[in-house]
């Protein structure tokens, strides 16, 4: 009997503490917990499990990430569609150990809370997303020393 629940194979490269980048890929479910639809990046990064497998794109093996120690994750942007519902502004992130990460926030929030520093301040979760065509970019904010709206 096989018990493998079908999962979609989202390829990225993850960026830990230290500098060491892992190539390979993630599984996302078909349906998501906690919307309609398919399981996204931002889901899996923000659920409440510390940890998240990921196959090595080389060596078809699994390694297990742990997500506090992941800076930033980088997908191809086709690959993570999701609705862009809110204002968009253009910003650059600056991470602790002098990496800079540009991209498109997208802040889907009343008029009156739509500011940078709005989104960063009530955002649920440890992970936000910056689009960068053709990647997404999936930002921890326990790395981010600076943000720079542009």
């Amino acid at each position: 009997m096989n018990l493998r629940v079908p999962k979609k194979k989202i390829p990225l490269l993850v960026n830990l503490v230290g500098g060491t980048k892992v190539k390979g890929c993630i599984f996302l479910s078909h349906q998501s917990p906690i919307r309609l639809g398919g399981e996204l990046v931002i889901d899996l990064l923000n659920n409440d499990e510390p940890f998240f497998p990921i196959e090595i794109e080389d060596a078809a093996s699994i390694q297990i990430v742990n997500k506090k120690n992941a800076v930033f994750i980088t997908t191809a942007e086709e690959d993570t569609k999701e609705e862009e519902i809110g204002k968009k502004q253009t910003i650059t992130v600056r991470l602790v150990d002098g990496q800079e990460v540009s991209g498109e926030l997208i802040i889907d929030q009343p008029e009156y809370k739509s500011r940078v520093l709005d989104f960063l301040n009530n955002q649920e979760g440890q992970f936000f997303r910056l689009y960068a065509p053709p990647e997404s970019h999936y930002i921890n904010t326990n790395y981010v020393s600076l943000v720079i709206p542009l």
